[in-house]
């Protein structure tokens, strides 16, 4: 808060200076505050990690669990940010190198780059490419083909939603995550 003022009450002497309202600026005689690093409080232990992955199980039957676990594995093996692992395609995924690659206009640096990661993950990703993400898709066009015909689907209104086909993390009506 006080290096915003600082920063502001600063240019607006500058601007007299260069406006010749003033001779000098009478900031230039008082030490600049800079704003402390904010760094995190507590980083989470290997063991606290390893606890919050193993809220989501490891069985692909749950497709919801499975899709959130997977997408954590990603985000912590890879050092990815949430909107960049949210963004990324299908073809981003290579399972021989165990990389992912983030795309430039993905990524906040606007930088593509390539990304290994572990084999927890490249593992969990497999699957999830091989079981999971088919049973999603099928899921979901069976409830569009139902509600074409005019019929509800458990809960569900009754609407066509179309299907995300080359997102890699999609979401329980099989749009991109």
């Amino acid at each position: 808060y006080k290096y915003t003022r600082y920063t502001t009450i600063g240019a607006f002497y500058r601007w007299m200076v260069d406006e010749l309202k003033i001779i000098m600026n009478p900031m230039d005689k008082i030490p600049k505050v800079k704003p402390p690093e904010k760094y995190p409080k507590r980083i989470m232990t290997m063991g606290e990690t390893e606890k919050v992955l193993g809220y989501f199980c490891d069985d692909p039957s749950n497709t919801k669990d499975f899709t959130r676990r997977v997408y954590l594995e990603v985000l912590y093996s890879g050092s990815f940010r949430p909107g960049e692992a949210l963004a990324m395609n299908i073809d981003d995924f290579d399972p021989f190198s165990e990389t992912l690659r983030v795309r430039a206009e993905t990524c906040k640096t606007r930088t593509s780059r390539i990304s290994p990661i572990g084999k927890k993950a490249c593992e969990l990703l497999a699957t999830y490419l091989d079981e999971v993400r088919p049973a999603i898709i099928k899921e979901q066009e069976d409830r569009n083909r139902r509600a074409k015909q005019g019929q509800k689907y458990k809960n569900d209104a009754r609407k066509v939603r179309p299907i995300a086909d080359e997102a890699l993390f999609l979401n329980c009506y099989a749009g991109r995550l």
